[in-house]
């Protein structure tokens, strides 16, 4: 996918490349009663050819030993003078990390040219995770609309207002961020609204919090109104340039089988050494909040 990020607003044109790591792909095949299944490839995640396996493990042998996005050094004196990176954000209550993976991803591609000119943007660059949260969740509640319900819909009901917020922040993944983003769906500045900070309307403070036999500092608490109006979904300080789905380092086929995809690595080096942030999807035995 291909789609030029133009920021609103201003004159200057800048890039983002939202780099997806790639949990796994799917195949399409014909059923025989229903017309259409969809039914897992032997290895889903490798989906890269022996040629294009091998240029990328050829390219690896050119990588530094290590790579900071942390910390680079773009004057070439060895010394490490750009942060790439935005500071690390809780998503508790909801399980969004899917979504703050996505958004820390457009943050760092973002950087990669705003830095230029602002050194210390990395401080103050915070897109909303709430508005890709929101309204990747939420179906297209607008009869005036030519694209009037598109969008998932909750077997909870099809009136979004009444749901709860632990129904609409339920999760996502790397595939629906990018097509929120594709869609015109976001990014925004935080900044724009304070309807867009990862908060309810009411600002409702959970004192503290229990997870996994850890004790947590406060949090924003669940138990107040998360909901946007129709009138943020296609809100944009930055439009989605492009977006790649690279492949696993990890393959694991119809048998279970797991196998290490080195190729898989190098490709995936290759973006950060590029100053492109890497979201990954991995399976977690139990997960927090």
């Amino acid at each position: 996918m291909k789609f030029r990020l133009i920021p609103k607003l201003t004159a200057v044109i800048l890039t983002l490349i939202l780099c997806i790591g790639c949990a796994g792909s799917v195949g399409y095949a014909e059923g025989e009663d229903k017309g259409q299944s969809f039914e897992a490839l032997d290895s889903p995640t490798d989906f890269i050819s022996t040629d294009e396996k091998k240029e990328a493990l050829e390219k690896s042998g050119d990588l530094p030993a290590s790579f900071d996005l942390r910390s680079v050094d773009t004057d070439g004196d060895g010394i490490g003078d750009r942060c790439y990176v935005t500071p690390v954000r809780s998503q508790y209550p909801f399980g969004t990390c899917w979504g703050f993976s996505a958004i820390a991803a457009a943050e760092t591609n973002i950087l990669s040219t705003v830095l230029a000119y602002d050194p210390d943007a990395w401080k103050t660059l915070n897109l909303s995770e709430k508005q890709l949260a929101f309204f990747a969740n939420v179906w297209l509640n607008d009869p005036d609309s030519s694209q009037y319900g598109e969008g998932i819909y909750s077997v909870n009901g099809e009136d979004f207002t009444q749901l709860a917020a632990e129904d609409i922040y339920a999760g996502g993944n790397a595939f629906l961020a990018a097509h929120t983003f594709a869609a015109g769906i976001g990014p925004v500045q935080e900044s724009r609204d304070e309807l867009y900070e990862y908060k309810g309307k009411n600002g409702r403070i959970q004192e503290s919090y229990e997870a996994g036999g850890i004790n947590f500092p406060a949090s924003y608490s669940k138990d107040d109104d998360w909901l946007l109006d129709e009138s943020h979904r296609y809100q944009q300080d930055y439009v989605l340039s492009e977006s790649y789905y690279l492949p696993s380092p990890a393959l694991i086929d119809k048998a279970n089988q797991y196998s290490y995809n080195e190729a898989g690595t190098a490709v995936i080096k290759e973006h950060i050494k590029g100053l492109n942030a890497v979201a990954i999807g991995f399976h977690a035995d139990e997960s927090r909040p």
